[in-house]
């Protein structure tokens, strides 16, 4: 018996979702086996509906709490040793678990907090996330993304702005601004469900509106109608590596020196030619 076995990750979101998610469905697809095993945060098990829910083992739960120490494809305070401790704690469950004779392959991203690897586009597998069924209140409404990485007080007077004329919502986990106005993070089962909550925001949003990162990345696998500004805008644009497919993907080119009174105009122009306004 051929068992595959994939991870442990206990990275960050925007790492875990544009590189370890499809770079394991890419090993999964070239490696022959029986059975795949796969390790990770237990608060994002769902993006693997092609792994069996019994075959996903969770990393300790106080990696997943602690979003801020999550760098890259590592963890703040665990040491290279100590990764190579949870491989090796994976791979003895798998071998608890599975009885008799069997050949283990266990591929994980290789632990580093210098320079993240560079894993190529031709060794991922793009697939679109399954949206949990997980109930939320609002509807029509406009989805902000405050990403943590752009300037605050540039995405506070985008927010204040749209929100005068649009019904805007704020969405994102605790690497976001604007806590306060955040409605996944008043959720009280955050912790457990919180990455849910923000799929099935997004996915019921008429547009997300964010800075170009993960989240237009993770907007354009999804296919949704998203707005974004930024320096590297060109791989989100159609024919882009990370377009995707998206022909609703519109980005703007932005510098730190970029009012937030053009992107307003800009995305306003967007909303309301997407609306039909």
């Amino acid at each position: 018996m051929n068992l595959l076995l994939l991870g442990p990750f206990a990275g960050d979101w925007a790492h875990e979702i544009s590189v370890f998610r499809p770079w394991a469905r890419w090993i999964s697809s070239v490696i022959d086996h029986d059975r795949v095993y796969l390790s990770t945060h237990a608060n994002r098990t769902f993006l693997y509906d092609w792994v069996p829910k019994e075959n996903i083992t969770s990393i300790y739960g106080e990696f997943s709490r602690d979003e801020f120490s999550q760098t890259g494809y590592t963890y703040t305070g665990l040491t290279h040793r100590d990764y190579m401790l949870l491989v090796r704690r994976f791979k003895d469950h798998i071998n608890e678990k599975v009885k008799g004779k069997k050949h283990i392959d266990n591929y994980y991203l290789k632990y580093t907090k210098s320079n993240l690897m560079f894993y190529p586009i031709y060794n991922k597998i793009f697939e679109k996330i399954t949206v949990p069924s997980i109930n939320i209140i609002a509807e029509d409404y406009i989805a902000f993304i405050p990403d943590i990485d752009e300037n605050e007080i540039r995405l506070i007077e985008i927010y204040e702005a749209l929100k005068k004329e649009y019904n805007v919502v704020v969405v994102g986990d605790m690497k976001c601004h604007l806590p306060d106005e955040n409605v996944i993070l008043k959720c009280p089962d955050y912790f457990e469900n919180g990455y849910k909550y923000i799929m099935r925001y997004l996915e019921n949003a008429k547009i997300i509106i964010c800075p170009t990162g993960h989240w237009t990345y993770l907007c354009n696998l999804q296919n949704r109608p998203v707005f974004s500004w930024g320096q590297n805008v060109g791989q989100y644009r159609e024919d882009g590596v990370l377009n995707l497919g998206n022909r609703n993907c519109y980005t703007y080119v932005t510098n730190y020196d970029t009012s937030a009174n053009s992107i307003i105009n800009v995305a306003k122009h967007f909303i309301d030619k997407f609306i039909g306004r």
